[in-house]
């Protein structure tokens, strides 16, 4: 999701929604998660 120039990384589970991140849209986000790799459900 995009919201005034940041992006929103979210994972909807069930009635849930988790946001995971927000990064600022001049970012590479495919960089960011190469360089610091997410866990869900830890």
């Amino acid at each position: 999701m995009i919201f005034r120039g940041y992006r929103i990384v979210y994972l909807v589970q069930g009635k849930e929604v988790m946001v995971l991140r927000v990064v600022h849209g001049a970012r590479d986000l495919l960089a960011l998660i190469k360089r610091e790799p997410w866990t869900i459900g830890e």
